[in-house]
């Protein structure tokens, strides 16, 4: 099962990318964001944290074909969050 991840370089998406990959629901795990720095090293975290007990690709998606052939896609998206101090 492919399970494509948008927005996975904040808290939420990170996350779920993590547990979805700790209890080996997904064959591949494709995560996607703006925010490519972060991205990456959520990526090799994750994957590093795994290695010993799944056999989950876990990997950086950057265009539309690494979304197609998704079996779930799951958006954890959003605006950024900006506190205004008054």
């Amino acid at each position: 099962m492919k399970i494509s991840i948008i927005g996975a370089a904040g808290t939420i998406g990170s996350s779920i990318a993590f547990i979805l990959a700790n209890q080996g629901l997904a064959d591949e795990i494709v995560m996607f964001d703006v925010n490519k720095n972060l991205l990456k090293c959520h990526v090799m975290d994750i994957s590093t944290a795994i290695s010993c007990l799944q056999d989950t690709e876990i990997r950086e998606g950057t265009a539309d074909e690494d979304l197609s052939g998704s079996d779930i896609v799951v958006m954890a998206a959003s605006v950024p969050n900006r506190f205004v101090s008054s």
